[in-house]
């Protein structure tokens, strides 16, 4: 599960993503958690193994205490086959995403980031960030099926936080679910809200992206309200594990 903003809170995975001592507190905070921006260079839009340069450094300046990075309410959690593990995670979600100095809302949205680090998340490349038990088993494995739902409002306003040269938000979250895909990972989107979104154009755009995003048509669900988003996340378990083909 990746909660994400305007950046990731890697948590205790952060240091081990940026190549550095897992103590490593070089963001002067007195813990060894680490927030995260998107990738640069050519790292960039890949689930390449992270190691020292090979990811960018924390999200803003450290010393800053409104810097945008989500509370540690909301840390990156690794696969786990325990239900009562996510359980526990999404309840202990903090929707107002406040900064963990207790700054302001982070509420802006980037998505390249959450899609990225639900790449991550699967990709064995990044074995040596995960906990053993939670470790991803190699890409078309016949025991493993490589699964992402990206949620969002489709919206993908924040700044970019490093390279500006790949694109906007939108267009670097449509690349990195391209090469996602083309991968091996299968991704079901939920566009969450859409239709509050003004002007047309831009609920419009938003539409496209998640649509874009989804492996296919059937993998794109939209939902307005929590009883249909709750239906969409039924939707997608029958697709899993029933094989059921479910008409949107």
């Amino acid at each position: 599960m990746v909660p994400y903003a305007y950046g990731v809170n890697a948590g205790e995975y952060g240091n081990d993503a940026l190549g550095r001592p897992e103590d490593d507190d070089s963001d002067l905070d007195g813990e060894d958690t680490v927030c995260v921006a998107e990738r640069i260079g050519v790292h960039a839009q890949t689930d390449a193994a992270p190691g020292p340069g090979q990811y960018s450094e924390e999200l803003y300046n450290p010393l800053y205490p409104t810097s945008p990075c989500i509370s540690e309410l909301n840390i990156v959690l690794h696969l786990t086959h325990l239900k009562t593990t996510l359980d526990d995670a999404i309840d202990t979600l903090d929707p107002s995403l406040t900064t963990p100095s207790g700054g302001y809302s982070v509420s802006a949205t980037n998505g390249h980031i959450g899609v990225a680090w639900g790449w991550y998340s699967l990709s064995p490349k990044w074995r040596g960030v995960w906990p053993g038990a939670s470790s991803p088993l190699p890409m078309n494995s016949v025991r493993d099926r490589k699964v992402m739902v990206f949620m969002s409002d489709g919206v993908m306003n924040a700044p970019i936080l490093r390279d500006h040269t790949l694109g906007d938000a939108a267009e670097q979250t449509e690349a990195i679910c391209d090469k996602a895909k083309r991968a091996g990972v299968e991704i079901f989107t939920i566009g969450f809200e859409l239709s509050s979104i003004t002007p047309t154009s831009d609920r419009e755009s938003a539409e496209d992206t998640m649509e874009y995003c989804a492996t296919s048509i059937d993998h794109f669900f939209l939902a307005e309200d929590a009883t249909e988003l709750q239906q969409a996340f039924d939707d997608i378990g029958a697709l899993l594990f029933l094989g059921t083909a479910i008409t949107n």
